[in-house]
């Protein structure tokens, strides 16, 4: 077999092969999709820390079979090069077509292309991660396997999750759910999809995103960007209005498949006192149910201290709002990591060693 390994340019061309590709791949998830890429690469821009998009595709025989997203970025705290996303968040895990002949030599060829690029671009660490819908010994496999072959790190941890059914809203927190009874009736809830997508989305809901922030965070271009998977089906927004018809409330929810994901989620200040978050939850999952989505995925989970998360007040609260829905039910979403360079290794050895000096509460 040949194999070819070719850029990504960011043409028209290419976006229609990223999108063939994905839909023919196990290994994908809504994370890795070019408009959600888009997204990502327009926020590193106005952070003024992208670097560079180094993404490219593999042939096998002349048939499209790999895409490795590969984009560089500068850490706002170090200066120091990475291959991550905003504030060194992990690149989507390379997807390889299902009807790839020889998964394991592509693969090879994969890692060997990305380690070259991070040589020649003097890049000091790289993560990817993988978010499969269900837990799939074969994936998790071919994942070691990885870490293995190319002396990279396992950084996995376990997500907040749901297996739907028609009992899911029987197993929520009890306290949830009275206070979603003594506050439905005060709003009104919308479902926004492909169908009833308007002009003014991105604005609406960029305007609540920075009152709940209390600062403007980013552009409109990057709402838009962020709310173009609506428009294509793979994607819907609650949304909570007041009686005088403010829009005081909305999640994004993304869609892949058989599986749901959270995405963004913004509460007028003003209006948290009604359990606001409680009743955009409360609405997805009537509507992920609705449409016979089995899996949906909330974030990633608190659960204990570890040398690699100790987790802060802030997030066991968030851990805890979670779990008031998925009932303890967690999902094992795989990292990979890797440090190329002195700098960033003493970097990250600086930063652990603070963090777990603070921890431990030494003298």
């Amino acid at each position: 077999m040949s194999y070819k390994i070719k850029n990504y340019l960011d043409r028209k061309e290419d976006y229609f092969l990223w999108d063939k590709l994905i839909s023919k791949s196990s290994d994908h998830w809504y994370f890795s999709s070019i408009d959600f890429n888009y997204f990502h690469i327009e926020y590193l821009k106005e952070q003024n820390v992208f670097v560079d998009n180094k993404s490219f595709f593999i042939y096998e025989n002349d048939e499209l079979v790999a895409l490795v997203v590969l984009i560089f970025s500068k850490d706002t705290n170090s200066n120091l090069l990475n291959a991550s996303y905003y504030e060194n968040y992990p690149l989507p895990w390379p997807i390889i077509s299902d009807e790839c002949k020889n998964r394991d030599h592509v693969y090879q060829l994969i890692f060997d292309e990305i380690h070259k690029r991070i040589k020649q671009n003097k890049i000091g660490s790289i993560k990817f991660i993988l978010n499969s819908p269900v837990f799939s010994k074969k994936t998790e496999d071919e994942f070691i396997k990885i870490l293995l072959n190319y002396n990279m790190i396992d950084n996995s941890y376990y997500s907040h999750f749901i297996e739907l059914d028609d009992l899911t809203i029987n197993k929520i927190r009890k306290s949830y759910l009275k206070n979603v009874k003594r506050n439905i009736d005060k709003f009104s809830v919308k479902i926004i999809e492909k169908d009833n997508y308007y002009k003014k989305l991105p604005e609406d809901y960029k305007l609540l995103h920075t009152q709940d922030r209390g600062k403007e965070v980013r552009s409109l271009k990057s709402y838009d960007l962020q709310l173009q998977a609506i428009k294509k089906d793979k994607a819907f927004a609650v949304q909570i209005f007041s009686n005088e018809d403010k829009l005081i409330g909305m999640l994004i929810i993304f869609l892949d498949k058989n599986s749901a994901y959270d995405g963004s989620v913004a509460v007028c200040p003003d209006y948290k006192k009604f359990y606001i978050s409680h009743l955009l939850k409360y609405n997805a999952i009537l509507e992920l149910n609705k449409r016979n989505i089995k899996f949906y995925d909330l974030g990633k989970a608190a659960i204990s201290p570890s040398y690699n998360f100790l987790p802060t007040e802030k997030n066991y609260k968030i851990s805890f709002f979670k779990n008031g829905w998925t009932n303890n039910t967690y999902k094992k979403v795989l990292v990979a990591e890797k440090i190329f360079n002195s700098d960033s290794l003493k970097y990250f050895t600086d930063t652990t060693y603070n963090e777990l000096y603070d921890f431990f509460n030494i003298k």
